[in-house]
């Protein structure tokens, strides 16, 4: 029985090289004469150089059954790397700041600008909290923003921490329930206060044309009046001039 095995030859050189090669490395195959008892000799496997360290342990954290999102695990290789993710598209400092301050303090979903529907997991949350902290980070700030400009930006870094921390702890233990009671009112409030200017919408819309209507029947009136009445030309004209610019301002 043979096995075969490769390796390289470093030392010594074959009687049937030519001598321009007996100078270089090449790769030599060596036969070993074995018996159907033993083993053959292992050949030893050289790992390659300049591997990356950063995203192997990505790739192992993957392998070995650990939830990590494949993104995640790319982020953080880039990060080992030194280099840093860029933000979604779309997304600005001053605009995610006054969204956040303008969403309610304990809207946890609502601050990171999660669905209010459906359950949520820690590595989506995790996720979105490196987003826009990439944006609210002091080091991402410009120098000649104003001291009212830095405080805004503190107040909604402080509140994304704070619904980091509200999310994770809703998710291991269950939304409280005091909150999704709290939360169904001011839904139920937004829903009566979008109906509300929806019925004075179409009021206003009603009684503009009632009175475009009565313009319309006015006008008419006035002008056979002003023609009859000799006496007053001057005040007919001003007064079918009033009816026509307040006709015209309400038709537009």
């Amino acid at each position: 029985m043979y096995s075969f095995g490769e390796g390289e030859q470093h030392d010594g050189n074959p009687s049937h090289w030519p001598p321009e090669l007996a100078a270089q490395k090449r790769p030599v195959v060596h036969v070993y004469e074995v018996s159907d008892g033993e083993e053959p000799p292992k050949s030893r496997r050289r790992c390659e150089d300049g591997a990356n360290p950063a995203f192997g342990a990505a790739l192992g954290r993957l392998i070995l059954g650990e939830e990590v999102e494949l993104n995640e695990a790319l982020e953080e290789a880039r990060r080992s790397m030194g280099s840093t993710p860029m933000p979604e598209p779309g997304m600005s400092l001053s605009s995610e700041v006054a969204r956040i301050r303008a969403a309610a303090v304990d809207d946890y979903r609502e601050i990171l600008g999660l669905s209010q529907e459906g359950d949520l997991e820690v590595s989506q949350v995790q996720s979105r909290y490196r987003q826009i902290m990439r944006l609210l980070h002091p080091d991402k700030r410009d120098a000649s923003m104003s001291a009212a400009a830095l405080t805004a930006c503190d107040e909604a870094m402080e509140r994304v921490q704070q619904a980091l921390q509200g999310l994770k702890k809703e998710i291991e233990v269950g939304p409280d329930p005091s909150f999704v009671a709290r939360q169904s009112m001011r839904r139920m409030q937004e829903l009566q206060r979008l109906r509300a200017q929806q019925a004075r919408q179409r009021q206003e819309e009603q009684q503009m044309g009632m009175l475009l209507k009565d313009l319309d029947q006015v006008q008419p009136d006035v002008s056979s009046v002003g023609a009859g009445a000799s006496s007053s030309p001057k005040e007919d004209d001003a007064t079918n001039q009033i009816l026509q610019l307040l006709a015209s301002q309400l038709r537009r």
